[in-house]
Protein backbone atom coordinates (compact mmCIF):
# COMPACT_ATOMS: atom_id res chain seq x y z
CA UNK A 1 0.00 0.00 0.00
CA UNK A 2 2.98 2.20 1.00
CA UNK A 3 4.60 1.67 -2.71
CA UNK A 4 1.05 2.56 -4.05
CA UNK A 5 0.19 5.36 -2.34
CA UNK A 6 4.01 6.25 -3.45
CA UNK A 7 3.25 5.81 -6.70
CA UNK A 8 0.07 7.72 -6.33
CA UNK A 9 1.98 10.64 -5.58
CA UNK A 10 5.46 10.71 -7.37
CA UNK A 11 3.89 9.80 -10.49
CA UNK A 12 0.22 9.74 -10.90
CA UNK A 13 -0.66 13.07 -9.50
CA UNK A 14 1.92 15.43 -11.38
CA UNK A 15 1.03 14.33 -14.87
CA UNK A 16 -2.79 14.32 -13.81
CA UNK A 17 -2.43 17.76 -12.24
CA UNK A 18 -0.92 18.65 -15.74
CA UNK A 19 -3.51 17.34 -17.33
CA UNK A 20 -6.30 18.01 -16.09
CA UNK A 21 -5.51 21.98 -16.01
CA UNK A 22 -6.60 21.43 -19.51
CA UNK A 23 -10.26 20.08 -18.59
CA UNK A 24 -13.34 21.43 -18.97
CA UNK A 25 -13.11 23.40 -15.41
CA UNK A 26 -9.28 23.36 -14.70
CA UNK A 27 -10.07 25.57 -11.84
CA UNK A 28 -11.35 22.91 -9.93
CA UNK A 29 -7.92 21.41 -9.33
CA UNK A 30 -7.49 17.76 -8.80
CA UNK A 31 -6.30 15.88 -5.89
CA UNK A 32 -7.04 12.01 -4.17
CA UNK A 33 -10.99 13.12 -3.43
CA UNK A 34 -11.11 14.12 -7.22
CA UNK A 35 -11.24 10.31 -8.25
CA UNK A 36 -11.18 8.04 -5.32
CA UNK A 37 -14.11 10.05 -3.44
CA UNK A 38 -14.17 11.47 0.45
CA UNK A 39 -13.68 8.10 1.73
CA UNK A 40 -9.91 8.43 0.07
CA UNK A 41 -9.71 11.33 3.12
CA UNK A 42 -10.02 8.05 5.67
CA UNK A 43 -7.40 5.76 3.27
CA UNK A 44 -9.82 4.02 1.48
CA UNK A 45 -9.01 3.90 -2.47
CA UNK A 46 -11.51 1.78 -3.56
CA UNK A 47 -12.30 1.80 -7.60
CA UNK A 48 -14.24 2.29 -9.18
CA UNK A 49 -15.34 5.46 -6.88
CA UNK A 50 -19.33 5.68 -5.91
CA UNK A 51 -18.72 9.38 -5.81
CA UNK A 52 -17.72 10.00 -9.22
CA UNK A 53 -20.66 10.49 -11.79
CA UNK A 54 -22.58 7.29 -12.79
CA UNK A 55 -22.26 6.44 -16.26
CA UNK A 56 -24.91 5.10 -18.95
CA UNK A 57 -22.65 3.49 -22.00
CA UNK A 58 -26.16 2.65 -23.59
CA UNK A 59 -26.59 3.95 -27.09
CA UNK A 60 -22.86 5.60 -26.67
CA UNK A 61 -22.84 7.20 -23.36
CA UNK A 62 -26.27 8.99 -25.78
CA UNK A 63 -27.23 10.38 -21.58
CA UNK A 64 -23.92 12.21 -21.27
CA UNK A 65 -23.84 13.76 -24.52
CA UNK A 66 -24.11 17.66 -22.54
CA UNK A 67 -21.24 16.52 -20.90
CA UNK A 68 -19.74 16.54 -24.30
CA UNK A 69 -16.44 18.09 -23.35
CA UNK A 70 -15.91 16.13 -20.72
CA UNK A 71 -16.64 12.72 -22.47
CA UNK A 72 -14.13 14.15 -24.95
CA UNK A 73 -11.32 15.06 -22.58
CA UNK A 74 -11.68 11.68 -20.50
CA UNK A 75 -11.59 9.55 -23.42
CA UNK A 76 -9.04 11.16 -25.51
CA UNK A 77 -6.47 12.10 -22.82
CA UNK A 78 -7.42 11.30 -19.38
CA UNK A 79 -8.06 7.35 -20.02
CA UNK A 80 -5.38 7.00 -22.06
CA UNK A 81 -2.94 8.94 -19.81
CA UNK A 82 -4.00 6.96 -16.70
CA UNK A 83 -3.66 3.88 -18.76
CA UNK A 84 -0.24 4.83 -19.95
CA UNK A 85 0.99 5.83 -16.38
CA UNK A 86 -0.63 2.51 -14.62
CA UNK A 87 1.17 -0.11 -17.45
CA UNK A 88 -2.52 -1.43 -18.11
CA UNK A 89 -3.81 -2.33 -21.13
CA UNK A 90 -6.31 -0.03 -22.71
CA UNK A 91 -10.13 -1.47 -22.34
CA UNK A 92 -11.12 -4.22 -25.23
CA UNK A 93 -14.81 -4.25 -26.22
CA UNK A 94 -14.38 -8.00 -26.92
CA UNK A 95 -12.82 -9.05 -24.16
CA UNK A 96 -14.73 -6.22 -21.30
CA UNK A 97 -10.69 -6.22 -19.84
CA UNK A 98 -8.29 -3.67 -19.61
CA UNK A 99 -8.28 0.03 -18.08
CA UNK A 100 -11.51 2.21 -19.19
CA UNK A 101 -14.40 4.19 -18.14
CA UNK A 102 -15.42 1.70 -15.56
CA UNK A 103 -12.00 1.19 -13.70
CA UNK A 104 -13.17 4.50 -11.74
CA UNK A 105 -16.69 5.31 -12.53
CA UNK A 106 -19.46 2.61 -11.52
CA UNK A 107 -22.26 2.18 -14.29
CA UNK A 108 -26.26 2.47 -14.09
CA UNK A 109 -28.22 -0.22 -13.43
CA UNK A 110 -25.30 -2.13 -12.01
Amino acid sequence: MEQRAAFMQVEVMPAIAELWAQSPTPDAGVNCVTCHGPAAQEGDFTMPSAALPVLNPADEFAAHQDDGAWLQFMGAQLTPKMTELLAAEPYNMETNQGFGCFSCHTMAGA
